[in-house]
């Protein structure tokens, strides 16, 4: 595998909705707020190849300091949301003491 870049985790949210399967997941983007801050890179959104009504969207966060970080993301087609709203908090010091 690669090596992990100092300070990056790659998190992954999956998706689900009879919205969905007739979509294309080319046509989606990951609108992601990142509060105080943080650096997104790689966003990636596709179709799980089991099932048409589930995707999966996956991108690295860079932050640098040990204050929480507020994420706010909403995955979109055509400026509207197609599901949920997706909220978390992440903690760069939890992460390191799991993370070598």
């Amino acid at each position: 595998g690669k090596r992990r870049i100092a300070d990056t985790v790659r998190l992954v949210i999956g998706w689900q909705g009879a919205a969905l399967a007739d979509l294309d997941p080319d046509e989606a983007r990951f609108d992601l707020q990142v509060v105080p801050d943080g650096e997104v890179t790689t966003v990636r959104t596709r179709r799980l190849l089991d099932r048409a009504d589930r995707w999966q969207t996956e991108f690295d966060l860079r932050v640098t300091r040990d204050d929480p970080v507020e994420l706010r993301g909403t995955l979109k087609v055509d400026d509207r949301p197609i599901a949920e709203t997706w909220l978390y908090q992440y903690h760069r010091r939890l992460f390191r003491d799991v993370m070598p």
